[in-house]
């Protein structure tokens, strides 16, 4: 009688690396398209950044972030 025990071995090394080689497929397209809602996002929050940073209201005042920039007063010592 013929061992199968060798046959067994190659058919396990040949499903395993099919699995790799899916896996493997799966997770570099994952993070392709991972990679380009991340780029995305990041220019949509630049450009919100960039519009936010250059509106200036009716008052004349520099915007930052949404909130009226307010000045710096100076302390009697020099120090702010």
């Amino acid at each position: 009688m013929l061992k199968r025990s060798g046959q067994s071995i190659v058919e396990y090394v040949v499903l395993l690396a099919l699995v790799a080689i899916l896996v493997t497929t799966v997770v570099a397209s994952l993070g392709q398209r991972s990679r380009r809602r991340f780029a995305q996002a990041n220019e949509a929050i630049e450009e919100a950044d960039v519009a936010s940073a250059t509106i200036t209201p009716a008052s004349g005042k520099p915007v930052v972030g949404g909130i009226a920039a307010k000045p710096i007063r100076e302390r009697p010592d020099g120090d702010r």
